[in-house]
């Protein structure tokens, strides 16, 4: 049985939480079905991130060009990415943010091969129309999927993203401060002041004796 090889390109400058969930649904893909390939663009956080922990990736030359808010230059490009795309002999391409997105949607179109639009952020609505040309579109909330046009809701299939559990760690003393830390991007999406307010809300309440 032939395996469906699956491209899975990334930036490579930046490493996130998205990245991350990507990383994990290709781990967790079945090895007998699927086979798949990890291309980044430019070398950077998530390179590195890679290399660290041992996950194969490739690159090729000339990959520094991609969409950075340009349509134009995309155009132009997906030539170029339509002999990749027919020489790795792919037979879908996922996708995970904007800049891969527009980068490899029409080269996708062009060369007749799947691609999977995986939305995880509330985005403009010129760039999600775009996402009609897409063979699949893939949400990861209910939130995303309400702000969707209607056109593509019901083409659209909610998958909520995986996560590592943690181990339970067992305190063996009673904490008499307990320390919050929010980790995030100052971007209106991440809502840093509602979590702000549950905080302030909490320590209102005295649910914390000695909260922080």
């Amino acid at each position: 049985m032939k395996k469906i090889k699956i491209l899975f390109p990334f930036v490579g400058k930046t490493l996130g939480g998205s990245h991350i969930s990507s990383l994990m649904l290709i781990k967790n893909l079945s090895k007998k079905k699927y086979e798949t390939l990890v291309l980044v663009h430019e070398k950077g956080a998530l390179t590195n991130y890679l290399k660290k922990n041992k996950i194969k990736f490739f690159t090729q030359k000339n990959l520094d060009k991609y969409y950075d808010g340009n349509l134009i230059k995309v155009f132009f490009l997906m030539f170029k990415y339509k002999c990749i795309l027919k020489n790795l002999k792919i037979d879908i391409v996922h996708t995970q943010d904007t800049a891969m997105h527009l980068t490899w949607l029409f080269a996708c179109k062009i060369s007749r091969i799947h691609h999977i639009w995986h939305q995880r952020t509330k985005t403009g609505k010129n760039i999600i129309l775009l996402a009609h040309l897409s063979s699949y579109f893939i949400c990861v909330s209910n939130f995303i999927k309400q702000n969707l046009p209607k056109s593509l809701i019901n083409k659209s299939k909610l998958i909520y993203n995986p996560f590592l559990e943690e181990k339970k760690i067992k305190y063996k003393r009673k904490l008499n401060i307990l320390n919050i830390i929010l980790i995030a991007n100052l971007q209106k999406r991440k809502r840093v002041d509602i979590a702000i307010k549950i905080i302030a809300k909490l320590k209102f309440i005295n649910f914390f004796k000695n909260l922080r």
